[in-house]
């Protein structure tokens, strides 16, 4: 890795800069627009920008998640805040299965198969099974206990939750 001039230094702070277009870039530096081609596709520039990119990305994702977090955390102090009404605990909770959903799907899959690809079903609007039809051929028969990660388990422990909220 060669070590880049300042003057590639300070290009490379504007080229990154939202406010400054192509033709003003190579107009700030003196330069006709195929020069300053020239300069972004030196080796030692590609890899700087390369660089510069990872570094962005992953401070995005880094912000984000922070970001994300707070937004939980006050969520949840939102809902269960001395005073918050009902429908402020109704939404907050709708607000967390939306954030909580997707991420409990993704840790509990290990390697893409067929089911993950299909939508869990919605369960306000699938029908029970058939174990729980009393007009079953054999209504002693349960369905295997559901996991706790799934968004159908999230949306029955909130929808509890919202009751006992409402409740009291």
């Amino acid at each position: 890795m060669n070590a880049l001039s300042a003057t590639d230094e300070r290009m490379l702070a504007d080229w990154f800069s939202d406010g400054i277009g192509l033709w003003a870039l190579a107009e700030k530096y003196d330069l006709r627009l195929m020069q300053l081609e020239a300069w972004f596709t030196r080796p030692e520039i590609q890899d700087a920008i390369a660089r510069l990119k990872r570094m962005y990305t992953v401070r995005r994702e880094c912000t984000t998640l922070a970001t994300a977090d707070m937004a939980v955390n006050t969520l949840y102090a939102m809902m269960y805040a001395e005073g918050a009404t009902p429908e402020v605990r109704r939404r907050c909770a709708s607000q967390l299965l939306k954030t909580a959903a997707p991420s409990a799907r993704r840790r509990s899959v290990t390697k893409p198969s067929p089911a993950v690809a299909e939508r869990p079903p919605d369960p306000m609007t699938t029908p029970p099974p058939v174990a729980l039809n009393p007009f079953a051929q054999n209504p002693r028969e349960f369905p295997p206990p559901a996991d706790p990660r799934s968004p159908a388990s999230l949306a029955q422990r909130a929808t509890a939750a919202l009751t006992l909220a409402g409740a009291s």
